[in-house]
């Protein structure tokens, strides 16, 4: 046996070489291709986010005039900062008043309720219990949902209904309790 190792050695070592070569290489290059598969997965399987990045990048100047322009439309529902709350108050119960005058409804009471704070706002409230007949409560929720670049809106935060009186040749008079809320930017955090 050891004489046909001999007879063979020429072409023996260097195919030995060569078989330790490719396993070495084989060794190396089947994790690397199994790698690469999985990074390619990982490549399809995000397209669609990355397709959908690139679309938010070119949109970035729509949505930011958009952006702008739903900044603008809150700021003028909103009531600026610059007044103490009780006169911030005091200047809410006095609008209030003249819309419930403007619309024919009786004003019983107007007193604020303690004001809470949502997000980045403070939302101050108003308790009103205000008379009067259908009609007339219609025009008061229609004058109170009007909006003028001049006033902020002023929301409806409840609404309680009850007959006031119940004699029956008289027209039907209605007791409305109101709480009105009116946005403004936090003062402090």
């Amino acid at each position: 046996m050891n004489t046909i190792l001999h007879q063979y050695r020429a072409w023996l070592a260097p195919l030995l070489t060569l078989l330790a070569a490719l396993l070495v290489l084989a060794a190396i290059l089947i994790p690397l291709n199994a790698k690469r598969k999985n990074y390619l997965e990982i490549i399809q399987k995000s397209q669609p986010r990355i397709e959908r990045v690139q679309g938010l990048i070119q949109a970035a100047p729509q949505l930011e005039l958009q952006l702008d322009n739903a900044r603008a439309s809150a700021r003028q529902q909103i009531y600026p900062l610059g007044v103490d709350d009780n006169r911030f108050n005091t200047e809410l119960q006095t609008r209030l008043r003249a819309l419930a005058e403007q619309s024919k409804m009786t004003l019983a009471s107007v007193r604020p309720l303690p004001s809470r704070k949502e997000h980045e706002l403070d939302i101050f409230l108003l308790n009103m219990n205000l008379q009067g007949d259908v009609n007339d409560l219609q025009r008061f929720l229609s004058v109170l949902q009007r909006h003028t670049e001049s006033t902020p809106a002023l929301r409806i935060d409840a609404l309680t209904l009850r007959r006031a009186n119940i004699a029956p040749d008289a027209p039907q008079i209605l007791s409305v309790d109101l709480t009105i809320a009116a946005l403004r930017p936090a003062s402090s955090p």
